[in-house]
């Protein structure tokens, strides 16, 4: 295996095949404390961090696939054994992969600060991002936010300071840094200004989650449909309340097909892939494939029944 491969494989994982909350213990194999970053970028404060801490445990969550790949050729090239990298989407894994009260550490870092009034809806730094902090957070433990942005500390350290679960730090502007990333380097040597927020958890607070507990459903149709039953559902949209789905491609395997299908649930999206096959008796059964494997969430479950329910209309017609 190249080393590129190898770090990829040691250093990622995927909590969808993986018993959930993730704790120390589950992915570390260790006790001992457990951080987040969320956007770890490169993953220089990241391995920074891990190697200053060598008790504590970390977990990356970063949306670019490329991060995956530089964190983990940094971590491998350095032997760091306590950090494990996660790919998705922050906003909503950092309150549905983790326990109330488990984390002693978050930490974000620069994020896309999205200045545009109508990309407001992408911003992390959101009241959500509050509530879901004050559920993983234990008593005590505190998030930390740097940016460049002025304004989006400031808006950041308000959403903290609102909620009384918090205690909210005064905005600190060019804070001491122990360690800096080579785009903190470069920014310095520009004379631009770093600010940090500091808010410390007082009192944990629940926050509802949406992904599901029950294993995914394995649906039936009387027997294979068609190619022209299948592709008339391509880009057919189907909506209930904040659940979208859509069938994307539709492609023919031995035996049955496989459709390439999108799922949202508000804004998280996903990508996957079901597959309809032939049983002995020549019903059709319909499964989601392995690779990629989504979190089961509503709108994954809303999709395949929506489409078994379409194409039984269609069959039955």
């Amino acid at each position: 295996m190249k080393p590129y491969a190898a770090a990829i494989e040691r250093y990622q994982i995927l909590p969808q095949h993986m018993p959930l909350p993730l704790t120390s213990e589950s992915v570390f194999n260790r006790g001992g404390p457990l951080a987040v970053e969320i956007g770890f970028g490169g993953g220089e404060y990241l391995a920074y961090m891990a190697k200053k801490n060598p008790d504590c445990n970390y977990i990356g969550i970063e949306l670019p696939p490329e991060s995956i790949g530089r964190g983990s050729k940094i971590m491998y090239g350095q032997s760091i054994d306590n950090v494990r990298l996660l790919l998705g989407d922050a906003r909503y894994l950092l309150r549905e992969l983790f326990a109330p009260q488990s984390l002693d550490y978050i930490l974000m870092q620069f994020p896309m600060p999205w200045p545009k009034d109508r990309h407001a809806k992408h911003r992390i730094a959101s009241p959500v991002l509050t509530e879901t902090v004050a559920d993983v957070l234990k008593p005590g433990a505190i998030f930390e936010l740097v940016s460049d942005q002025q304004w989006y500390a400031e808006d950041c350290r308000k959403h903290f300071s609102d909620n009384p679960a918090f205690t909210a730090s005064p905005l600190e502007t060019n804070p001491h840094r122990p360690f800096l990333t080579r785009y903190e380097k470069k920014w310095q040597a520009d004379k631009r200004e770093t600010f940090r927020v500091v808010a410390t958890l007082n009192t944990p607070k629940p926050a509802p989650r949406f992904f599901l507990n029950s294993e995914m459903d394995f649906l039936n149709l009387p027997s294979l449909p068609t190619t022209e039953q299948l592709s008339s559902l391509v880009n057919q949209r189907f909506l209930e309340g904040n659940l979208s789905a859509q069938v994307k491609e539709v492609m023919s395997i031995e035996q049955g097909f496989v459709l390439r299908m999108v799922a949202s649930d508000d804004s998280f999206t996903q990508f996957f892939y079901t597959r309809l096959r032939t049983r002995k008796d020549g019903s059709c059964v319909i499964s989601i494939d392995d690779c990629p494997y989504p979190y089961y969430t509503p709108a994954v479950r809303f999709a395949v029944h929506q489409l078994q329910e379409s194409l039984a209309q269609q069959m039955n017609s």
